[in-house]
């Protein structure tokens, strides 16, 4: 191939690679303002609705500082009612060791609480109470068993296997009701145990009876 030639090719090809060089570039800066089209409508919509909930943001800001004195208020009476109810139980109570029987019943109050946890920020009050309801009313059972008297060695027995399968129960799934994890908590059942022991039922109607004025101060 001559010199002649060889120039006459590359003539033709030169033009042909700066053709296809500006088109993939074109291609490139195409690609380029489709994403910031994209990016700018994106930012756009942020802002639209950051202008539209800033007001619904205000007004929670709002809200939260008027109700903050109102939730301290009750945090500090809550904290008082259950100092003032531990003191009412040591008085009521039989004193044993080596636990004071105000350190059980604050005991089991921090048990209820952490059983019912998940629930508090999404059930309403009436839902919590019922279901705490079973509770008491499967330790009132219980409570009533280990204290009927029995006549027989029997009968003894039997209350004499109940208590260790309910003491020996151990936690259940997380995702199991409030009253089956409290039931199931081995710290809640053995300091109602030793609690229940220690009020006898005069000293328990009379426990409730003292207790219901703190009570009705909290609500």
């Amino acid at each position: 191939m001559t010199e002649l030639e060889l120039f006459n090719v590359a003539g033709v090809l030169v033009p042909v690679g700066i053709s296809l060089w500006s088109l993939k570039v074109a291609r490139r800066a195409e690609k380029g303002q489709r994403e910031a089209v994209i990016v700018a409508d994106a930012r756009e919509h942020r802002n639209s609705v950051a202008v539209h909930l800033q007001k619904y943001g205000d007004l929670l800001i709002d809200v939260r500082e008027v109700s903050k004195a109102a939730k301290l208020e009750l945090q500090n009476c809550a904290d008082d009612v259950l100092k003032s109810l531990c003191n009412l139980v040591d008085d009521h109570s039989t004193p044993k060791q080596p636990r004071p029987s105000r350190h059980l019943f604050h005991g089991m109050s921090e048990e209820i609480f952490k059983s019912f946890l998940p629930e508090l920020p999404t059930q309403y009050e009436e839902n919590i109470l019922m279901r705490y309801a079973c509770v008491r009313r499967g330790l009132r059972e219980l409570s009533d068993a280990c204290k009927r008297p029995e006549s027989s060695r029997e009968a003894v027995g039997g209350v004499a296997s109940l208590l260790p399968r309910w003491i020996r129960r151990r936690a259940v799934a997380r995702q199991c009701a409030p009253e089956q994890r409290l039931l199931s908590s081995n710290e809640f059942f053995e300091a109602y145990s030793d609690l229940d022991a220690r009020l006898d039922s005069p000293s328990a109607r009379q426990l409730l009876l003292t207790a219901i004025d703190h009570i009705e101060k909290f609500c």
